[in-house]
């Protein structure tokens, strides 16, 4: 497991996160929560 910038990571993949694990959150969400802050990603050994 490793931690990255939220930054780095693809809209589609953080969309496709979020209907893996049942969350409301949109790709558009996603977006807001990029430009609006900063955040961090915990990603497995294949990048997910």
């Amino acid at each position: 497991m490793r931690v990255a910038d939220i930054e780095g990571i693809e809209l589609d993949r953080l969309h496709a996160h979020s209907l893996s694990v049942g969350w409301p959150h949109r790709a558009e969400d996603w977006q807001f929560l990029r430009e609006s802050g900063h955040g961090f990603v915990a990603l497995d050994e294949i990048g997910r």
